[in-house]
């Protein structure tokens, strides 16, 4: 068995349980997002001048307290779980560009690396995407490919949710009154529709590149030599 024929393996299989976990994750989000509904209507009960601090009881609040614990844990469980099949994924679907294609410039080695250092973080993850799109579409002419808007969408709302996310948390340890609290948590609780929505994205554009990447290997395809034969200069 060649080196080649080596790195390379279907990764529909894989792409699957990222599906499958990214669906629980979307499904627990969204009953995260009512918890937090709940607090909103239980915080609009008071005077906007009430004093609040975190440790704050509020009347009717126990049911909120119960759901918002458990699904947080649920949060947490299928964030993580989900984020280690998609690192797991990426690693794959770069070992099969690079036997796929020549010229691909991210290494296995590098790849959860680029996803955890920061500032590092803010665009690689990006690049990554672009190469195993753009050599998924056409492994021997992928270079001389554009990103897809769709994909450039999905970083935007990446980032844009990484940003706002910090802004939140300041906005939430410094509001006190009532009112401040109950902005804060609207801000929260309306930012989790930006994961959902990049979320959705990157589940189109991971399924073009896993069925892409499957077709290739399983015709048989393998890249062609860098350099021709001699009589061929």
């Amino acid at each position: 068995m060649t080196r080649t024929a080596a790195t390379i393996r279907p990764i529909d299989r894989l792409w699957g349980a990222v599906k499958v976990w990214t669906v629980l994750y979307f499904a627990v989000t969204v009953s995260f997002m009512a918890g937090l509904g709940y607090r909103v209507w239980l915080v609009g009960q008071l005077p906007g001048d009430t004093y609040l601090t975190e440790t704050s009881y509020l009347v009717g609040g126990e049911l909120e307290i119960w759901t918002t614990a458990a699904t947080g844990l649920a949060y947490f469980v299928t964030y993580v779980v989900s984020a280690i099949l998609v690192l797991m994924w990426y690693l794959r679907a770069v070992r099969n560009a690079r036997g796929l294609s020549h010229g691909i410039e991210t290494s296995p080695k590098w790849v959860v690396w680029w996803f955890i250092i920061p500032l590092v973080s803010l665009w690689m993850p990006y690049r990554i995407t672009s190469e195993l799109w753009r050599s998924s579409q056409a492994p021997e002419k992928w270079k001389r490919l554009s990103d897809p808007v769709t994909l450039r969408i999905w970083w935007a709302l990446v980032l844009l949710f990484s940003f706002a996310s910090v802004a939140s948390g300041i906005m939430g340890r410094t509001a006190q009154s009532a009112r401040e609290v109950l902005i804060s948590d609207v801000v929260y609780m309306g930012l989790h529709i930006l994961p959902l929505l990049a979320g959705i994205l990157f589940l189109k554009i991971g399924g073009e590149i896993s069925a892409r990447q499957t077709a290739l290997i399983q015709s048989g395809y393998r890249p062609p030599d860098r350099q021709g034969p001699v009589w061929s200069s």
